[in-house]
């Protein structure tokens, strides 16, 4: 348990960070390269992560799984890491390769080359390693010093459009050199062992069975932003790619818990501790639903004014798409959090598989049909209605194969709860200057509001686990 616990603290420092770095550099970034400059980017990168996610080939996913299986011995642990990494090393130099060729016949070749950098971090990271073994410590402090370099880089040198080119270098630099100081914690964790390349060659097939679901993932998650920056406008996209950045972010921060959940399921499965397996999955979904629902509503409340300032007035129009997009907070922890605590300890890949691939398929046609006639509102509607159906889709086997079920009284005093702070906040805020201070003051006020309803209704969980575990010490 203590070890859990501190996994949880360390995801938490590290998902954190990847939101108080935002919350400074964003609208740095933002309010310097426009609308068009950060479309640009985020446009180029969607191209980037079709060759990462080749690249990778199922490492985030398998990786994690095979090493948790053996990672109680040094012997079989150290075997599994180098077949695995040269597995990964031969796909991603092929890859690197490949994707050279393609940057040389781009419109923009520069911009494009220096992102190799991204899939050259592909070749080195090994994070899937020390999550297999429940050490993200070593994680946590890699990145925290990594992005630090990265953000004071920015900060000081990306002043306008014409600095895009360094903050494309920047972001690939930091990608790059997060993966590559991971091998400095690697020593004494493994050993050098003989390997038989017949062995390597046999995770093609599992890893490809991961590498489908990926696939269809980064389509449905990037798709959008390339048709709408061959379609529409690079300003679509930046708007579209802000707007879902930080939507992402809070999912990120509310899903922390899964990332350590993973290789803990998998190790549960493999022991055959099913009933266990669930009793987590009750108390983990309800949590992060609990905690969906106030940033959702939350998020709805402050979009106005936070967008004003954080984006700048040219992203004005994100405030709208924030609020549309905001539902995806409760969706998409949700669909995650069933992936990496259930089917993928399961192993039931086939049934991730099914989900995203007809995600993918759904986003394609939807961005291609509503892109056209609606411009970035299209893209909206076509990842509101995507990312439900995947969700669906995970929900619809979590509850078939278990007895798990969700409190629906409990869920439904929590939206009661967030729905009376959002008026509340309305109410309270209608004449507000839209600017940091008022979008603090608004958050504050919203969790200490939410806070004490779900109390009153005693539905608020983190009192009663408080609670629950004092207690238990008292006894």
């Amino acid at each position: 348990m203590r070890k859990l616990i501190g996994n949880v603290f360390y995801q938490s420092i590290f998902q954190v960070l990847k939101i108080v770095l935002p919350v400074i550099t964003i609208p740095i970034v933002s309010k310097a390269l426009g609308p068009s400059g950060i479309g640009e980017y985020n446009y180029m990168n969607s191209i980037v992560s079709y060759f990462l996610l080749f690249a990778g080939l199922g490492m985030d996913m398998y990786g994690i799984r095979e090493i948790a299986i053996v990672r109680n011995s040094k012997k079989l642990l150290s075997q599994k890491f180098w077949e695995l990494q040269i597995f990964n090393g031969i796909i991603s130099l092929i890859v690197i390769l490949l994707y050279a060729g393609f940057s040389m016949l781009s419109k923009n070749p520069i911009l494009y080359l220096i992102q190799t950098l991204i899939l050259v971090g592909a070749f080195f990271d090994i994070s899937w390693f020390f999550a297999g073994i429940e050490e993200f410590k070593a994680i946590t402090i890699s990145n925290l010093f990594i992005k630090i370099i990265g953000f004071i880089f920015i900060v000081l040198y990306v002043k306008n459009y014409s600095d895009l080119i360094v903050y494309v270098f920047i972001q690939s630099m930091t990608i790059f050199l997060s993966q590559l100081i991971l091998w400095i914690f690697l020593f004494g964790k493994i050993t050098l062992v003989k390997i038989n390349f017949k062995n390597v060659i046999r995770h093609t097939k599992p890893a490809a069975s991961f590498f489908v679901g990926k696939i269809a993932t980064t389509l449905y998650m990037n798709i959008n932003k390339t048709i709408l920056g061959l379609i529409g406008t690079f300003a679509m996209v930046g708007i579209f790619s802000n707007s879902t950045n930080l939507i992402f972010i809070v999912v990120a921060l509310v899903g922390t818990i899964d990332t350590v959940m993973l290789p803990k399921m998998s190790n549960l499965q493999s022991s055959g501790s099913e009933e266990k397996i669930i009793k987590i999955l009750d108390t983990t979904l309800h949590i992060q639903v609990f905690f969906s629902i106030l940033f959702m509503f939350g998020l709805i409340s402050v979009a106005d004014s936070l967008v004003y300032w954080f984006f700048g007035p040219e992203f004005s129009q994100a405030a709208l798409v924030l609020k549309l997009l905001s539902p995806l907070i409760i969706i998409k922890c949700l669909g995650t959090s069933i992936v990496k605590q259930y089917l993928m300890p399961k192993n039931q890949i086939r049934n991730f598989n099914l989900s995203v691939i007809i995600g993918a398929v759904i986003n394609a046609l939807l961005n291609f049909s509503l892109i056209p006639v609606l411009g970035v509102f299209g893209a909206v509607f076509a990842t509101f209605i995507t990312e439900s159906l995947v969700t669906g889709i995970r929900i619809y086997f979590l509850l078939k194969q278990t007895g798990f079920k969700f409190n629906i009284i409990l869920i439904t005093k929590q939206i009661l709860s967030a729905t009376t702070m959002l008026v509340a906040l309305r109410t309270i805020f209608f004449n507000f200057d839209k600017n940091i201070y008022t979008t603090l003051l608004e958050a504050l006020t919203g969790f200490a509001i939410y806070m004490f309803l779900t109390y009153v209704l005693k539905v608020n969980l983190i009192y009663s686990f408080i609670t629950t575990n004092m207690l238990r010490k008292r006894n």
